[in-house]
């Protein structure tokens, strides 16, 4: 297949989202089968729209916004310099073990395997909206007290949890398509990789901690008591 032929034969953005979830490892070859990948930032811009929606949806909703400016930004730091080590550290990794590729596929493949986390929170959310009739989960980020059933409670880290594999999967087939391997091969990278992400994870807290003094602060805070993100839960 030439170079041409591959952008001819490439899927339109919907298709690629949808793809990704119904046959991914079609897709992802098909995605990562050209020299420039495409779509990688506009699935970051639509990741990081996701998880900012609440704030942005408060502010015009009220002309105002009950959210704490420096806690956003200190969750957006952390999201950026997580994935820009994360893909260096990947990156370097990959070279160790001998697989060569193009950087750019290397962004693009991590872009396409967050893509579940994404729906995730979008499914979450529906759910919340389908079972209460109204988006509660903003109030519980704003006063810290979820009125719905265990029912919603329950589903949420069940979401996330399939949400994960997911993204490992996805993953899977990116590194399989990158590196030409061999499944088993590609399987081991896969696992391997969590450790890169689990030392991006919090070399993107301290360097955020670095820009922003406070922000690993503020972040566990939030993991433990999600209406700290809010002036009134401060």
């Amino acid at each position: 297949m030439t170079k041409d032929d591959s952008y001819q034969n490439y899927p339109g953005f919907i298709e690629a989202i949808l793809g990704l979830f119904f046959e991914p490892g079609s897709i992802i070859e098909r995605l990562l089968s050209v020299d420039r990948p495409r779509y990688a930032a506009t699935i970051l811009l639509c990741l990081f729209v996701t998880i900012f929606a609440p704030p942005i949806a408060q502010q015009i909703k009220y002309g105002t916004t009950v959210y704490r400016p420096e806690a956003i930004l200190s969750i957006f730091i952390a999201i950026f310099f997580f994935i820009l080590i994360f893909s260096l550290l990947e990156g370097l990794f990959l070279q160790i073990i001998g697989v060569e590729f193009e950087f750019r596929q290397l962004l693009a493949a991590i872009a396409y395997a967050l893509t579940p986390l994404m729906l995730a929170i979008w499914l979450v959310y529906a759910f919340n909206y389908w079972a209460s009739g109204s988006l509660s989960l903003v109030s519980y980020l704003v006063t810290g007290s979820l009125n719905i059933d265990d029912h919603f409670l329950r589903i949420i880290p069940a979401a996330f949890t399939v949400a994960v594999l997911w993204v490992l999967l996805l993953f899977y087939y990116s590194v399989r398509v990158i590196g030409d391997m061999h499944p088993l091969n590609a399987a081991l990278v896969t696992i391997l990789s969590v450790v890169p992400a689990f030392l991006s994870f919090w070399m993107g807290l301290l360097l955020g901690d670095l820009a922003r003094p406070g922000t690993v602060e503020i972040f566990l805070n939030i993991l433990v008591s999600p209406s700290s993100l809010t002036l009134y839960g401060h």
